[in-house]
């Protein structure tokens, strides 16, 4: 169940604007290029690493890959 926060602490909120309210598109666009980065380069040291190094591929690895692969559909369909 979600409370209510202690009037104390709603008094201490600024008002709320709808008039012209602040964005922060730019901000999650740059948190997302960010993580997108750190990701692939992640994953694809790992691929390289099992697949070129140790020349063998689990069943982890293709899920790894599927799972970056959905990741950036799911954040291409949040940023639209």
């Amino acid at each position: 169940m979600i409370h209510k926060p202690p009037n104390f602490l709603m008094d201490s909120w600024p008002p709320p604007n709808f008039v012209n309210p602040e964005k922060h598109g730019a901000t999650f666009k740059v948190v997302d290029i960010v993580f997108s980065v750190a990701i692939l380069a992640v994953s694809g040291l790992r691929i390289y690493a099992r697949g070129f190094v140790l020349r063998e591929l689990a069943i982890d690895d293709v899920f790894m890959g599927i799972a970056v692969v959905r990741y950036r559909f799911v954040l291409l369909w949040l940023t639209t």
